[in-house]
């Protein structure tokens, strides 16, 4: 099982959370709308848990540790976006939680119960003032075991969260639960079992409430960038992008999401030296059935710095017909580390880098990065895009947020 808490040693993580008004806002450059380390305690480490919109807010799930272990979870809520924020606590019994998504005026939060280690997911209310601890689903298998919702979405009253259990001789599993009725009852939907780095990263939902997973499974041998598929609102389950599964090479499928076509984007990264991984965007545009290539990036820093870098994106949303990806570059020899956004504003045809955020250190785990790395589509009328960024402060080892937003306007 892997500890988030041990591994944001040296990290920088991003949440990308899209809110789209009505192009109210002047298009432009980034901008810093959150500094933890200038403006909050420094002695409390704090880092991002996900995110989630509505028609006149936006919400960012923190996690904050000034003891070293999990002590408060609040979520950070603009009504102006971004220019002030008040915390709203959440009442409940988690340890971590990474995951959160709107249904009508309920909110739900995905992650794992502090004490038993079993999958969790609470229900509250939009309004709130203090998100309450009403318990919606609670996933356990057998002594010893952990479990960990890692990402949520919900489209037409259909609700899904996705993640992964560890038992007790450190085998993993993927697992996906969903919901039809606001969260009263769950349905374990697809649950596959490995032996070792198996992960159930993001889900995304279409119009006509086909689920989409994104992942990595294993096969005894290496990893490899996993999509499964349901039309059929999770009663079945089947793999739709298998190319992967037969390279001796390992690969991940780390985001997804669906456009407002219903074309679909995952994001991910495939090994090609034991330093060095590619960025890769791939699109479908009937369902899954085939697949294109439709980025595969390789940063080249200018000026040059002699540098090369390995690159593996975390996350994606597309709003609209725009995509946005965020992730990581790193320089083969660690020294140079590099958060990036690229975009597409013609549904994946040209791409370009937009943002370049220079960072102390990453740690190099796919998973435990993945875990904060939240995209959040919301149908309301802004046109803001935010960033949330976690960075380390090298000498006193203590982890900082830093939010950004930057107007993009998708109509």
């Amino acid at each position: 099982m892997v500890n988030p808490m041990e591994k944001f040693s040296k990290t920088g993580t991003f949440i990308l959370l899209l809110f789209q008004f009505s192009c109210g806002c002047e298009q432009g450059e980034w901008e810093t709308v959150i500094d933890y380390f200038a403006e909050e305690n420094p002695s409390t480490m704090v880092y991002p848990g996900g995110g989630f919109g509505t028609e006149d807010s936006v919400n960012l799930t923190v996690l904050e540790n000034p003891s070293g272990t999990p002590d408060g979870i609040i979520v950070k809520r603009s009504l102006d976006n971004g220019t002030t924020w008040t915390d709203v606590p959440i009442n409940t019994g988690f340890e971590f939680t990474f995951a959160s998504t709107v249904n009508g005026s309920s909110v739900f939060f995905g992650g794992k119960d502090r004490v038993s280690d079993d999958w969790l997911v609470t229900r509250g209310s939009i309004s709130d003032t203090t998100f309450a601890d009403t318990r919606s689903d609670i996933y356990h298998t057998a002594s010893g075991t952990s479990h960990l919702v890692t990402f949520m979405s919900a489209k037409n009253n259909l609700i899904v969260a996705s993640g992964y259990g560890t038992d007790n001789g450190n085998n993993n599993y993927w697992i996906v639960r969903t919901s039809q009725d606001n969260g009263e009852t769950w349905q374990l939907a697809d649950r596959i079992n490995k032996t070792s780095s198996i992960y159930a990263f993001s889900n995304a939902i279409t119009s006509d409430s086909k689920i989409f997973v994104a992942g990595m499974l294993y096969d005894g041998s290496h990893s490899y960038w996993a999509v499964r598929r349901s039309v059929d609102l999770g009663a079945t389950f089947e793999s739709v992008e298998p190319a992967f599964e037969t390279l001796s090479t390992s690969s991940a499928a780390v985001g997804i999401a669906a456009d407002k076509n219903d074309n679909i984007y995952v994001a991910g990264y495939m090994t090609i030296t034991s330093t060095r991984a590619n960025w890769i965007v791939k699109k479908s545009t009937d369902s899954g059935a085939t697949w294109t290539t439709v980025d595969n990036f390789i940063y080249s820093p200018t000026p040059d710095d002699g540098k090369t870098y390995s690159c593996t994106p975390t996350s994606i949303a597309a709003p609209g017909d725009k995509i946005f990806v965020l992730g990581t570059c790193a320089s083969t020899d660690m020294t140079s580390f590099k958060f990036i956004t690229r975009s597409s504003l013609d549904s994946g045809t040209t791409w370009e880098t937009d943002d370049v955020n220079d960072v102390e250190g990453i740690f190099p785990d796919i998973p435990t990065l993945t875990f904060c790395n939240k995209l959040v589509y919301s149908p309301a009328e802004n046109g803001y895009l935010y960033a949330s960024i976690q960075h380390i402060d090298l000498t006193s080892m203590r982890q900082y947020l830093l939010v950004r937003k930057k107007c993009i306007c998708t109509e």
